[in-house]
């Protein structure tokens, strides 16, 4: 067991303000009956940090990793500010990258390129009308568990940068090439465990209408978030 934070989480997170992950990864898992466990983590190409919120003995703390560091801190009502404050932050910012990606010439379209990217955006409009249903289904209902990981950005510097979004039963993949094509696949397990559907309920390539795209997944990020913290913060 590490220390208890001598100073306020704010305090220590300013080293790492404002975050410019290149690497953003978030997690919560949350079992039934149980208290939610989230992980936030920036990495870029000098620094790593990981914060780790969990519930231990029936209580709750976040706790900092980072290259000199690993301490803790009981959860309270400034802690648990400051641990979605920065990790709204830093997927922001993380998701700002990709949206300048998005607008980046990716070559010539023609009318049948953008008919065919129209199609596949209305379908994935659909699909995460769906989605973020059900999570603002579960923001007041104590009964309902979300489960969910996050990545954007580069994992590795010879990596390609990439929205990765595991929600429910969808599991949804934006990947840029080096051209500036996004690719587009999502799996739907449906109501079976993660990863049992093998073949895409949805892949396509977008040149002209790769903004849209990102939109609607910025718009997924942000209602996942949203549900999150409300649902966490009824608990303190």
């Amino acid at each position: 067991m590490w220390p208890f934070f001598s100073r306020k989480l704010s305090a220590h997170l300013k080293k790492y303000s404002p975050p410019q992950p290149e690497w953003f990864f978030f997690a919560l898992n949350q079992g039934e009956n149980e208290r939610p466990n989230l992980v936030t983590l920036n990495r870029t190409a000098k620094t790593e940090l990981k914060l780790q919120w969990q519930t231990l003995n029936s209580r709750m703390r976040v706790d900092l990793f980072d290259e000199t560091h690993r301490f803790g801190r009981l959860v309270n009502p400034e802690s648990a500010q400051s641990y979605f404050f920065f990790t709204h932050l830093s997927l922001k910012n993380s998701l700002d990258r990709l949206k300048a990606l998005s607008l980046e010439n990716a070559g010539a379209v023609t009318a049948i390129d953008l008919t065919q990217e129209g199609r596949a955006i209305e379908w994935l409009r659909v699909s995460l009308k769906v989605l973020k249903d059900a999570l603002e289904s579960c923001r007041g209902d104590e009964s309902k568990v979300v489960r969910a990981m996050l990545y954007v950005g580069k994992e590795a510097a010879e990596s390609r940068p990439l929205f990765r979004a595991i929600i429910f039963n969808l599991d949804i993949t934006c990947v840029f090439d080096p051209q500036g094509v996004m690719g587009l696949v999502v799996f739907d397990d449906k109501n079976r465990s993660h990863g049992t559907s093998q073949k895409p309920a949805l892949e396509a390539s977008f040149k002209g209408l790769k903004p849209a795209v990102l939109d609607e997944l910025i718009t997924l990020s942000a209602t996942l978030m949203s549900v999150v913290e409300e649902k966490t913060l009824k608990l303190l």
